[in-house]
C-alpha cells in the first residue's frame, strides 16, 4: 500500500480499488494508517540517507515534474555513488534547492537551470544537455543554425572525450581556441545560434570543471 501511494504516487482511493481487486476490503482511514506506520519505520533510514548526502564534497543535482494526489509538485534528487536522496516539493524554486541541500556546500553538477547557475562554489554543468542543444541546432533546416550546431557537436564530444583521456596543454589550446572563435561567431546573432552561444558564454567557467576535480563526471546523468 505505502508503495502505491508513495513511489508511485497513487491516491488513496485507487490504493482501495488495487486492494478489493485483490479481495482485501480496507477503510481509506485504515490505508492511511498502514502508510503512516511505513513512514515512521523508514524515517530513520531516509534521514540517514540525507545525512550522507549533503556531506558529500561532489552531488549531482536535479528535478522533474511529479504528479501527486494534491496536483502538480516537484520531485529532487541529490545523488552520488552511494546513496540517492530523494524529496517532494511543491515548488521547483531557488527555496526548493535550498531545502533540498540545507548546509551542504559541495561541487554541484547540474543542468542550466538559473537556480543551479547562481551556485556560489565550484559547479560542472552538464555537457549532455549541451550536446543535445547542439545536436538540435545541427538538424534546423537554416544552413547558419544547422553550421552553428553540428561544430558545438563536434566539440562537445571532443570535451566530454577528454573526461577519459585528459588533453595535452598543446590540445587544450586549440580546443579553448576554437570555443572561443564559436562564441564570437554567433554570440550577437538573435536566432537561436546567439542565445546558444551566449549561453555558453554565461557558463563558461562551469564548462570543464571536471578536467580540474578527479572524480567529477561531465554530464548529471547520475541524477
Amino acid at each position: 500500500m505505502a508503495e502505491l501511494a508513495g513511489t508511485y504516487g497513487n491516491g488513496r482511493r485507487m490504493v482501495q480499488t488495487f486492494s478489493s481487486v485483490l479481495g482485501i476490503p480496507i477503510s481509506l482511514g485504515a490505508i492511511e494508517k498502514v502508510i503512516d506506520r511505513v513512514t515512521l519505520a523508514i524515517d530513520p533510514h531516509y534521514t540517514l540517507i540525507a545525512k550522507q548526502a549533503r556531506q558529500a564534497p561532489v552531488n549531482y543535482i536535479d528535478e522533474t515534474l511529479w504528479y501527486g494526489e494534491n496536483g502538480l509538485e516537484w520531485l529532487w534528487v541529490m545523488a552520488r555513488e552511494q546513496v540517492a536522496f530523494y524529496m517532494i516539493h511543491p515548488r521547483r524554486s531557488k527555496e526548493a534547492f535550498f531545502d533540498l541541500i540545507e548546509d551542504w556546500s559541495g561541487l554541484l553538477v547540474s543542468d542550466g537551470y538559473g537556480v543551479y547557475q547562481t551556485w556560489v562554489n565550484a559547479r560542472q554543468t552538464c555537457l549532455a544537455h549541451l550536446i543535445r542543444t547542439a545536436r538540435g541546432l545541427a538538424a534546423r533546416p537554416q544552413p547558419e543554425l544547422a553550421a552553428c550546431g553540428a561544430w558545438a557537436l563536434v566539440e562537445w564530444q571532443r570535451l566530454c572525450q577528454m573526461a577519459k583521456a585528459p588533453p595535452t596543454g598543446g590540445e587544450w589550446q586549440a580546443w579553448d581556441a576554437r570555443l572561443c572563435k564559436l562564441i564570437n561567431q554567433y554570440h550577437d546573432r538573435s536566432d537561436h545560434a546567439g542565445r546558444f552561444a551566449r549561453r555558453l558564454l554565461r557558463e563558461m567557467d562551469s564548462l570543464w570543471v571536471f578536467l580540474c576535480h578527479h572524480g567529477v563526471e561531465p554530464t548529471h546523468n547520475r541524477s
